[in-house]
């Protein structure tokens, strides 16, 4: 790591113990300042280190909530029946046994 004025992406990366690529996400938000050099994004050493004062560091993704899908086999064979039965009758509908 070089002790200069400047530091790259992935200096500014190593320092603040993140992955490369959010330091670039954190760049092209305008969240941390940086100048394009080519391909390189340059960041003055003042500026990263203001900005790491500030910088809560995210770990991982949130994680999704899985709902339960309702199975109509666990239901006891009793409710469905019951259920199924007041449908027919709310609709008019007579058996043909």
């Amino acid at each position: 790591m070089t002790t200069g004025r400047y530091v790259t992406a992935n200096e500014a990366a190593d320092i603040l113990g993140v992955h490369r690529h959010t330091i670039r996400n954190l760049l092209k938000k305008g969240e941390l300042k940086g100048e394009l050099a080519g391909s390189t994004w340059v960041i003055e050493r003042a500026d990263l280190e203001e900005f790491a004062k500030t910088f809560i560091r995210k770990i991982g993704r949130p994680r999704m909530i899985r709902r339960r899908r309702s199975n109509a086999i666990a239901e006891p064979y009793d409710s469905l029946v019951a259920k199924v039965d007041a449908w027919a009758k709310k609709w008019g509908y007579k058996e043909d046994r």
